[in-house]
């Protein structure tokens, strides 16, 4: 991320958290989403044949693979996402909800098809994507609330899905279909009811976009965009395809983190006992430090913070804590929380995605679709090493950890380069690059008013905010497009607009005017 230091203020988050309940309901839909490897391992404890969840877990993954490559094409070539009402949503809960409650119920028939539940498991990965999809939408907000609220979720999910795997059998079959209907059927009951986002009207210059484009987004997403898709010509995929080399060149290391994560539990089981989950563990360890950093006040940003010292602590207390004997305390407390660092890294990066997909450049159902699918493909390929494995004598515990170590030492050797690479530049005096431009040092408190100010009296827009200020610090089109995701044309048209509507027609005259504001104001 050292490279990309300007994203990092798109990601910052410096607004209140929100209240937002209904959000809580996806707890009972993660928990009871049958690709998720401990929610499998809980179904295939009530299964009077273990086919049958593998069965339904084939069906379900490969219909989720093909809408993933649908959405991911689709979503290519159209700027804009069709309609997404309550029909749809209403349809995609009746079937999801049908096919969990068969599959439920097959598992403690004795003469059950693996047939049928592989069938029942087609129709619940085709609405799985549907509801998953219209459930992200409503997540749409800044980065700290992402991040709030994913680790309550994540945590809460996993201690209801422990829950579930210690109850008896009947208390689960009547319980989860409960579950289905709650955690699949919220967003057609919001999008029914008409729910809308009410946000605090009062907003920081350096915050997140406007409360109206929040609620808005969160609108688009749920029931469509008004205007028909368009089709990208060559000269938007070209900025498309560079806005998307920029995104992954923020978001690659801790996106193989959650990759890595989604491998690893798909192969083997985690446990220290009988009744220590360590899935479990792991979830709430990482939700409370989330929801610390979130809560806790800091003057840095939270992205750099996690970037430059949360994710290198949480790899160094791994390391040291399974340095020690296998019989010692130490030991069990690392085992126990083996994951933590990477399903940490997880919640940020579902979180990052989110608030890139609400930045609007691009198309929500192109991140989650292909997220959907490199997900798919590594739980394909996780569960495939697990059946290898089986019948060897290799010890596949031992494996896993040599592969989150090869991890870490990615993570701490991206840390040292990127470290490298900053000081070279700032000691090479014939270094000119964008990241030195004329007025790079972060805007004072009072020129920060002063420009709030006047993007206030000429009704700047949220987008046309962020672009005012990265203006103000000397910044080009062509580095603003890179930093805030979008194709160098959509630059240059914002800037366009600001410079109408400031009543300039230069930087130098926009500068003068940022001055001219506070020369009136000591007046």
């Amino acid at each position: 991320m050292e490279n990309n230091r300007e994203v990092l203020h798109q990601l910052n988050n410096r607004s209140r958290l929100l209240f937002r309940p209904w959000l809580l309901a996806s707890i009972p839909f993660i928990a009871t989403v049958s690709l998720y490897p401990p929610n499998s391992r809980m179904f295939a404890g009530l299964a009077s044949n273990p086919l049958l969840v593998e069965s339904f877990n084939i069906g379900m993954m490969a219909s989720s693979l093909v809408l993933s490559v649908i959405l991911v094409v689709y979503s290519f070539k159209n700027q804009s996402w069709p309609r997404f009402g309550f029909r749809a949503l209403a349809t995609a809960t009746a079937g999801y909800v049908l096919a969990q409650t068969g599959f439920v119920v097959s598992l403690t028939l004795g003469d059950a098809s693996p047939v049928l539940t592989g069938c029942l498991g087609a129709v619940s990965g085709a609405c799985f994507i549907a509801i998953s999809l219209a459930w992200i939408a409503l997540f749409s907000m800044d980065f700290r609330n992402v991040m709030f609220y994913g680790a309550l979720i994540c945590a809460a999910s996993s201690l209801l899905t422990w829950i579930l795997s210690l109850c008896p059998p009947l208390i689960v079959v009547i319980t989860v279909p409960l579950l289905v209907l709650i955690g699949a059927g919220t967003p057609a009951f919001l999008e029914k009811a008409g729910k809308h986002h009410r946000h605090d009207a009062r907003r920081d210059f350096s915050q997140s976009p406007s409360p109206d484009s929040l609620q808005d987004s969160s609108q688009n997403c749920l029931q469509g965009l008004s205007k028909p898709p368009e089709t990208l010509d060559s000269t938007q995929v070209n900025g498309f395809m560079g806005s998307l080399r920029n995104l992954l060149s923020v978001i690659w290391l801790p996106f193989i983190g959650f990759l890595v994560c989604v491998f690893i539990v798909n192969v083997l089981e985690l446990r220290v006992g009988d009744l220590i989950n360590t899935e479990s563990i792991s979830a709430l360890l990482a939700a409370v430090l989330v929801v610390v950093l979130t809560l806790v006040r800091r003057k840095t940003s939270l992205v750099i913070l996690v970037d430059k010292l949360i994710i290198p602590a949480c790899v160094a207390v791994s390391l040291v804590l399974h340095s020690f004997p296998e019989e010692s305390p130490l030991f069990v407390i690392g085992a126990a929380s083996i994951l933590a660092p990477l399903l940490f890294l997880s919640i940020f990066t579902l979180s990052s995605l989110v608030v890139m997909a609400r930045a609007g450049e691009f198309p929500l159902p192109f991140i989650f679709g292909a997220t959907f699918f490199m997900v798919n493909m590594v739980s394909l390929l996780g569960t495939a090493f697990a059946v290898a494995l089986a019948s060897s004598e290799v010890n596949v515990g031992t494996l896993l950890w040599v592969l989150i170590c090869l991890y870490f030492a990615v993570v701490i050797g991206n840390l040292g380069y990127s470290s490298w690479h900053r000081d070279v530049h700032v000691r090479d005096p014939q270094y000119t690059g964008e990241d030195n431009a004329k007025d790079a040092q972060l805007l004072g408190a009072l020129q920060r008013r002063h420009m709030e100010e006047l993007a206030q009296e000429h009704g700047l827009t949220s987008r046309e905010r962020e672009i005012f200020e990265y203006m103000s610090r000397g910044h080009g089109s062509a580095f603003i497009a890179r930093n805030l995701f979008i194709s160098t044309n959509t630059a240059r048209t914002h800037i366009r607009n600001i410079y109408r509507k400031l009543g300039v027609r230069s930087r130098e005259e926009l500068l003068m005017a940022i001055d001219g504001k506070g020369a009136a104001k000591n007046k």
